[in-house]
């Protein structure tokens, strides 16, 4: 079992470092690299997309935390409100009833934001992991196939000198 793990992880060293190694020979001009243009462009798209809906997200929360002070400090006020107004005074039953109808409104203003906007964005930012490890294994094969193309000219090099 052990000799079974040992040969996974030397594998996986072995591709590693063999991408590594591509990588570092077409960064210095030595070996050919694939390019998709098209590609690259969408994937560019795809992370400006992914930023721009995190920023989003991060602005939605700062929003959604001020309404929540809004909240507070409404419900603050119709204390105060409660607290000022004689019980002999004209109308102390409608500040009562104004300042319920105000939380309330506060309240399903808050969760109607939540649910139309919150819960979507966070289900929408869900995806981009997931398309993020298919971008980056796209990305390992094209680096295999590079590594794969130059070792067969290598090897069709090798096989004309000898001839």
């Amino acid at each position: 079992m052990a000799e079974i793990k040992t040969g996974i992880f030397a594998k996986n060293v072995q591709k590693r470092l063999n991408r590594a190694q591509e990588k570092v020979l077409q960064k210095l001009g030595k070996a050919d690299e694939t390019k998709d243009e098209q590609f690259e462009q969408v994937v560019v798209n795809f992370r400006r997309q992914e930023s721009e809906g995190a920023r989003l997200q991060r602005e939605m929360k700062a929003y959604m935390s001020a309404i929540k002070g809004m909240q507070q400090a409404s419900i603050n006020l119709t204390q105060s409100l409660h607290e000022v107004y004689e019980p002999d005074w004209h109308g102390k039953e409608d500040i009562v009833t104004i300042g319920k109808d105000c939380d309330a409104l506060w309240e399903d203003f808050h969760n109607k934001l939540v649910d139309s906007t919150l819960l979507n964005l966070d289900a929408y930012l869900q995806e981009f992991p997931d398309l993020k490890i298919r971008v980056a294994k796209r990305s390992r094969k094209l680096i295999d196939y590079d590594s794969a193309r130059h070792h067969l000219e290598t090897l069709q090099m090798s096989g004309m000198k000898n001839d």
